[in-house]
């Protein structure tokens, strides 16, 4: 009886211990997680780890580029698969101080970044972590390969601050990518 308790704690021990994740918490108050998981499909786990600036907080997958070289646009993309990969799929944060405060006005900046062959898919104002913001889903041939390319993009203000995030996947992978995509998006966190 008595190794029989001794065993069914050892186990509560483990199972509470061992399910739990140590969290570390940054001097403005942002607790980060660095070794997150998310299920891409039955076969594969992507491992997370983040990016952080006084305007936003960002997981991305481990392993992925990140391009800070242009003021106010920060670029997170996958590395190419293998040789014959000419597209890299990513994920870009673009902030700026601007007047831009409606889904018209948000719809006319991502057209002018658009080329003549992207169609409209989907759009929708929507609430997003607390604040009014528009999405437009897009699809159109990639200039240089001709590939079609899934882009989503999310619109919103935090106070003079204009927000644009947006993902770019080509359409063949989408199966592998829109859930990594949706999961950046999901655990984005907007700065003070």
């Amino acid at each position: 009886m008595k190794n029989l308790t001794l065993t069914s704690v050892l186990c509560i021990f483990l199972l509470i211990f061992g399910c739990l994740q140590t969290n570390n918490t940054n001097n403005n108050g942002i607790t980060k997680t660095t070794n997150t998981t998310a299920n891409v499909s039955p076969k594969t786990a992507v491992e997370y780890t983040y990016y952080s600036s006084p305007n936003f907080f960002i997981y991305y997958p481990k392993g992925w580029k990140i391009d800070q070289s242009k003021n106010g646009i920060f670029e997170f993309s996958s590395v190419l698969e293998d040789q014959n990969d000419k597209i890299s799929d990513g994920f870009l944060v673009e902030i700026w101080k601007g007047l831009e405060n409606n889904s018209e006005e948000f719809k006319n900046y991502e057209l002018n970044l658009a080329s003549a062959n992207d169609k409209i898919i989907r759009e929708q104002n929507i609430l997003y972590k607390n604040r009014d913001a528009y999405v437009i889903e897009i699809e159109g041939p990639n200039s240089e390969t001709n590939s079609i390319m899934y882009y989503k993009t999310v619109f919103f203000r935090n106070g003079p601050w204009v927000y644009r995030l947006n993902y770019a996947i080509e359409k063949s992978k989408i199966d592998r990518y829109k859930a990594v995509m949706e999961e950046i998006l999901n655990k984005f966190v907007v700065g003070d």
